[in-house]
C-alpha cells in the first residue's frame, strides 16, 4: 500500500475500517504483554496509528534480519540509550523473509526522501499560547491549525489531535477558536481578580477587628 502511494495515516485508517487488530492485540493475546501507561488511548483499543504503521515499514525483521544490542540501560541513571549501528549485532537470513530486500530498501528511500522534501515546520514559527495545554476527552492533546478563507481574516483554531491523526475511529471532529479561548481566559482572570479583592477586603476587616479588640484590652 505504501509503495502504491498510500500514506501512513491512510493505511492506518483502512486497517481500522477493515477491523484489523494492531500488533498490541497479539502481544497481549500471545505473550500477555500490556501497553505502557504512557501509551495513547487508541492503542488500548487495538487500533492502528501512523506510528505503528511506520514501525512495521522500518523493521528489518520482515526481510529476515534480526538486529540485537541496539540499546542499553545505564545502571546509574537507568536511562536507555541507543548504540551506534557499527556496534550492533546483525543476523541476516535468520528468519524467513516475507518481503524482498529490494522492496524494503525502496520503502526506506521513499520515507527518507519525503522527510527531505516535506519540511513541516521552521524555527521562526510562532508558539501558540494554548498549544499542549488543552486535552480532549479521548486523551489526545489539541493542536493548532491556521484557517484561511478568501475575504475573511485569518483564524487560529485548536483541533483534537486524536481525530486529526487517527480519524473518526478515535474521536469526533471538533475545534475551538482561539478568540473564544482568549475570551474565556480573560473572564476567568477577572473572576480571580474579583475573588482576590474580596478576600483582601475580608482579611482587612478581620485585622481591623483584631486591632480594635487589642486596643479595647489595653484600655
Amino acid at each position: 500500500m505504501y509503495l502504491n502511494g498510500y500514506g501512513l495515516n491512510s493505511i492506518a485508517k483502512i486497517l481500522n475500517q477493515e477491523g484489523v487488530k494492531s500488533p498490541a492485540y497479539y502481544q497481549k493475546k500471545l505473550f500477555g504483554k500490556n501497553l505502557g501507561y504512557n501509551k495513547p488511548e487508541i492503542g488500548r483499543r487495538y487500533l492502528w496509528d501512523n506510528t505503528g504503521v511506520k514501525r512495521i515499514l522500518q523493521n528489518e525483521f520482515y526481510i529476515g534480519t534480526v538486529v540485537n544490542h541496539k540499546t542499553y540501560n545505564n545502571k546509574i541513571t537507568h536511562i536507555r540509550k541507543n548504540i551506534p549501528e557499527n556496534e550492533q549485532y546483525r543476523h541476516e537470513k535468520i528468519v524467513p523473509a516475507i518481503i524482498s530486500k529490494d522492496k524494503w530498501e525502496h520503502v526506506q528511500f521513499i520515507m527518507s526522501d519525503k522527510v527531505k522534501r516535506n519540511v513541516r515546520a521552521g524555527s521562526n514559527k510562532p508558539c501558540h499560547r494554548y498549544a499542549g495545554l488543552i486535552k480532549c476527552g479521548c486523551g489526545s492533546s489539541f493542536v493548532c491549525k491556521t484557517r484561511n478563507w478568501r475575504d475573511f481574516p485569518e483564524r487560529i483554531e485548536y483541533v483534537c489531535n486524536g481525530y486529526h491523526r487517527y480519524g473518526k475511529e478515535n474521536c469526533s471532529p471538533h475545534r475551538i477558536n482561539e478568540m473564544i479561548l482568549d475570551e474565556l481566559i480573560y473572564k476567568e482572570i477577572l473572576a480571580v481578580k474579583d475573588s482576590a479583592i474580596e478576600n483582601y477586603n475580608s482579611i482587612e476587616a478581620d485585622v481591623k477587628k483584631v486591632d480594635e479588640a487589642k486596643e479595647q484590652c489595653w484600655k
